[in-house]
């Protein structure tokens, strides 16, 4: 989820989740070093909280955005994790079974270079087709899409491992609803 959400100032890295969320999360932060953290609250938005660490290592990690370099460092064992976290930051599972939709989603900024995500992908047998959206002159992004609930399936297989989550519940159990 770092990859997908956090900002970095100068040797510090900070994520900003919903206080739900993060809840669900905080722990497994706590075990790469002392975590500050702060809540806040606006008109008409969740509970917002914010954790932040300073760590010259950590944050070496995210500078410069360099994907290719960040996956070549994690065990192949654990790779699921890493792409359980992203999935969790910028992924979303769409479901509208009286459409006949199914698709999982990633977002990014509207220049992303999907060739990291597109081998993973490949790798497990599954199509994905990509997008880039100007809504207006001041948003635009581009995402990453697979569809077909055989290709949901996989998906779902190779993040969670037949296992629980790591992160967030809410998008695990949501999975099984596009092929039940």
């Amino acid at each position: 989820i770092l990859w997908a959400d956090c900002s970095i100032f100068g040797n510090s890295l900070r994520l900003e989740l919903v206080e739900e969320d993060l809840s669900s999360i905080k722990h497994l932060f706590e075990l790469s070093g002392r975590w500050g953290n702060y809540k806040r609250a606006r008109p008409n938005r969740q509970p917002q909280e914010t954790i932040y660490v300073t760590n010259k290592e950590l944050v070496s990690l995210f500078k410069p955005r360099d994907i290719d370099k960040l996956l070549s460092i994690i065990p192949q064992d654990l790779i699921y994790a890493w792409w359980q976290g992203y999935f969790d930051g910028d992924g979303n599972i769409y479901i509208h079974k009286k459409r006949s939709l199914f698709q999982v989603t990633f977002s990014s900024y509207y220049l992303e270079d999907w060739t990291f995500a597109e081998k993973l992908f490949n790798s497990i047998d599954v199509p994905t087709a990509i997008s880039r959206v100007v809504t207006n002159k001041s948003h635009s992004y581009s995402s990453l899409r697979i569809t077909a609930r055989s290709n949901i399936r996989k998906v779902y297989d190779f993040l969670y491992q037949g296992n629980e989550p790591i992160g967030f519940r809410r998008k695990w159990i949501k999975f099984p609803e596009a092929w039940t």
